[in-house]
């Protein structure tokens, strides 16, 4: 009460009652504004929920993925007697309450869109997102025109096939057109003119690999100069009739097709985003792109990079890579100060690479892998503090790596495999606070690696494998807490390695130490352990008895421990808890004695080499029969006796080694089953029966080795008309064979008969 009397005898509350009494109105104005979806809109999407469905796919239909289990996304808000406009991925007008806006990419739908499809009844619709689903090679109906509103269509990787109907081109306000990776769908030259006469609003148009092979190239005359992006990547444009490229426009053709790209490139002043595949040089032109960003380039060009590319300052990224391109590269590149990647890959350029990146503060990937360059390492790189992934693998590179740096470089990832760089390794390297990834493999460096200060390095993968380094590794390398991967094989490391000292190292799942000159102790006595191993390379280091520490590894997928001393029988571990699948294992030229266990079957390993060691008994019939994806078994030079197993399940086998054992019987017509095998030598044995003529079916077959065994008889004349087709050398002596020597087998050994570079033939006595 007291309150109420206090607010009459206040001078302002008029006022307030006319505010309260204005905000009451309005409150009420805006209600009746916000119109809900209209009735037939709501019931149009709701039918299109239930026509797309996995039943509308017959099995004739090209779905690109198995859908099993898939639930579509956004849709499943979509309910009966709810507003429409505030179902997902659904937009409405404010004010009348049409649907404008209707995006669905990406949302698992899968069926088949046909005329009766219920979205057409969405005649205010501006933007209609159907990319990235599966549409189970449906054509796009001709009622696409009735959407007279659109703005924005994009139906690209969805999986619609057939011809692209005339009836598009009505969609005379389109901005923006993507029916891109749709590599069934085509387009015809009528259409094409047609939508080019009508759609003269366009700023985006992608049609990367629509199949276009029938359409003329100048049917794209009249097409917009203010497109801001174009796709005509792998579209085989002007495929079947050819046909010269309009004056004012790009030629854009697929891998193979002798049509260059343009002078008149430069006329597209407005273009912001462009994919080529094409043939040529690349024009000068290039750089009137003034507002270009994004430049994708590949085919087979010819020459080099024109200076003029120094004028795209606006450009963000650069990808030139498998383009053939040659010649130096230009200084002006130092000149786009807004790049983000430039990859020049697999290309054949050559010369020294500028030194001009200081002002390219923005590089966040350079790749100049895979040519051939020469000289030294530009030292501008190294003076960059941005995130920056490096690829300078597979050239001449040469010198050395900088040794001094005015800055700690924010390098993420250095790969300069592969290359000539030759001295020390500098210790700078291993202590930059983000380089995660460093690969020097493959150079000539020397010296010593010096001790260096750990602080906050995050390197996991350090591989400086076959250089020619020296002297003791630094303890300092072990204090890397990150580091999963270690390779230091071969060099001329010396010293003592004591395996305590990776006990620290919990995330090390890779350790290549071999061919170095380094003394280690494998002692049982430690106890540590790396359950995350999944490769260890310890060849030629004289140790004695098997690595305890990965015993607990569990996904182990390679070890190499050949060329050592290690005595006694194989491990139960080493085969039933850790190779994996497509494993490898190494372990030949040691001093292992016993019997093949039967759990090496349980294993489903790649390569297995045992040869060179003391192993005895009969070889386990699973062995034959053990994995699909076994590509070699080595098993020579030890004591195996009894017959070679049946080979059942060998289609990757392409090495089979049994020389100098004790086998015996004959060899298993089984063998026809490995078609990839390319060696078979089972010399050394004491296996009889006749000349297997029989393996002459093997289509891969290049080195046969069935030297002294006791195979007996006639070498008679092949079943097969053209036998051995891939045989380079046959090795048959010592054994007991008779008769002439069959002239048609050498009639037919042409891989033999090359000689040299010259091509010779070698005559054989008849």
């Amino acid at each position: 009460m007291k309150m109420l009397v206090w607010l009459f005898k206040c001078p302002s509350f008029p006022l307030f009652i006319l505010l309260l009494s204005q905000a009451i109105v309005s409150s009420v104005s805006f209600t009746s504004s916000v119109h809900l979806c209209p009735p037939y809109q709501n019931f149009a999407l709701l039918q299109f929920k239930s026509m797309i469905s996995l039943n509308n796919c017959t099995s004739e239909n090209r779905c690109i993925k198995d859908l099993s289990g898939f639930n579509p996304r956004k849709i499943q808000s979509w309910k009966e007697g709810t507003d429409c406009c505030l179902w997902d991925g659904v937009s409405c007008d404010n004010v009348t309450g049409n649907v404008i806006d209707l995006h669905l990419g990406g949302c698992n739908l899968y069926g088949t869109i046909d005329s009766n499809i219920s979205l057409f009844l969405l005649s205010h619709l501006q933007r209609l997102n159907l990319s990235d689903n599966y549409f189970c090679s449906s054509q796009i109906p001709s009622r696409i025109s009735e959407l007279v509103s659109l703005t924005h269509l994009d139906f690209s990787e969805s999986d619609f096939s057939g011809s692209v109907p005339l009836e598009i081109s009505h969609l005379s306000k389109l901005v923006s057109l993507d029916l891109s990776y749709n590599p069934f769908l085509s387009m015809e030259t009528f259409a094409v003119k047609r939508m080019v006469q009508n759609m003269t609003k366009l700023r985006v148009l992608l049609l990367g690999m629509v199949r276009m092979y029938n359409v003329a190239p100048h049917s794209l005359v009249n097409l917009s100069s203010s497109l801001t992006s174009l796709n005509l990547y792998f579209c085989f444009l002007g495929f079947s009739h050819g046909g010269e490229f309009p004056p004012k426009f790009i030629g854009v053709v697929a891998t193979g097709l002798a049509v260059k790209i343009p002078y008149s490139i430069g006329d597209l002043k407005n273009l912001e985003f462009l994919n080529v595949e094409g043939t040529g040089q690349l024009p000068n032109s290039i750089g009137n792109l003034g507002c270009l960003k994004q430049l994708y380039l590949q085919g087979f060009l010819t020459g080099c990079i024109p200076s003029s590319i120094g004028n795209l300052t606006q450009i963000t990224q650069i990808d030139l890579e498998y383009s053939n391109l040659s010649g130096e590269l230009p200084l002006s590149l130092g000149k786009l100060q807004n790049l983000e990647d430039l990859l020049l890959g697999e290309n054949n350029f050559t010369g020294a690479i500028p030194n001009a990146f200081t002002n390219l503060t923005k590089l966040a990937s350079v790749s100049l892998g895979y040519n051939n360059f020469n000289g030294k390492l530009p030292f501008s790189l190294f003076n960059l503090t941005q995130p920056l992934w490096v690829f300078f693998s597979s050239n001449q590179l040469t010198g050395p790596i900088p040794s001094d740096i005015n800055c700690r470089p924010g390098l993420l990832s250095l790969d300069i495999s592969h290359n000539l760089l030759k001295d020390a390794v500098p210790s700078w390297l291993f202590v930059l606070p983000l380089l995660n990834s460093l690969d020097l493999s493959y150079n000539q460096l020397d010296g010593h690696i010096n001790d260096f200060q750990v602080n906050s390095s995050q390197l996991s993968d350090v591989d400086i494998s076959n250089n020619k380094l020296h002297g003791p590794i630094p303890r300092s390398l072990f204090q890397l807490e990150h580091l999963t991967g270690l390779s230091l094989s071969p060099n001329n490391i010396t010293g003592f390695f004591d395996l305590e000292m990776i006990s620290k190292l919990k995330n090390l799942s890779s350790l290549d130490l071999s061919y170095n000159n380094l003394s280690i102790n494998t002692s049982s006595s430690f106890n540590f352990t790396f359950p995350r191993f999944s490769s260890l390379r310890l060849s030629s280091y004289n140790i004695s008895e098997f690595p305890i520490f990965i015993k607990d590894s569990t996904f182990v997928e390679q070890i190499d421990l050949s060329n050592n001393k290690i005595h006694g029988h194989v491990p139960e571990w080493i085969t039933s808890r850790c190779l994996a699948l497509t494993g490898l294992l190494f372990l030949s030229n040691n001093k292992l004695s016993g019997e093949i266990s039967p759990s090496f079957c349980n294993s489903s390993l790649g390569i297995l080499d045992l040869s060179n060691n003391h192993l005895n008994g009969r070889i386990p019939h699973c062995l034959g029969n053990f994995s699909y994806s076994t590509s070699v078994l080595d098993l020579r030079m030890n004591n195996f006796y009894g017959g070679i197993p049946e080979f059942e399940n060998c289609q990757a086998l392409t090495t089979l080694g049994l020389n100098g054992n004790q086998l015996e019987g004959v060899l298993p017509p089984s063998l026809l089953n490995c078609k990839e095998l390319e060696i078979l030598d089972v010399g050394n044995n004491k296996i009889t029966g006749e000349f297997p003529r029989w393996l002459g079916s093997l289509p891969n077959l290049k080195v046969l080795v069935l030297r002294s065994n006791k195979f007996h008889g006639p070498i008679l004349n092949p079943k097969t008309k053209l036998p051995f087709p891939m045989l380079r050398i046959m090795d048959a002596s010592h054994n007991e064979f008779i008769g002439p020597l069959p002239a048609f087998y050498f009639e037919h050994f042409k891989p033999m008969m090359t000689v040299g570079q010259n091509g010779s033939q070698l005559e054989y006595v008849q």
